[in-house]
């Protein structure tokens, strides 16, 4: 996949595909990690979002047990 930089209000900027920005939303914070031959990008912690949705995924896990008697 080959994409351009370009540059916004004197920063170089990476335009991702809409492809990946399903994966990387708008706000998100991402690392980029120097590779032999070009760049990684990777996701740094939690949305918001996926935050809230482990929390209370594991707070209805957790209820759920202690209903059960565990």
């Amino acid at each position: 996949m080959k994409v351009s930089l370009k540059t916004v209000s004197g920063e170089r900027v990476l335009f991702l595909p809409e492809s990946l920005g399903e994966a990387y939303e708008p706000g998100r914070v991402v690392e980029l990690v120097p590779v032999i031959g070009g760049v990684k990008v990777r996701p740094v912690g939690l949305t918001f979002t996926e935050a809230a949705t482990r929390l209370f995924t594991e707070k209805s896990d957790l209820l759920q047990r202690l209903g059960d008697g565990e």
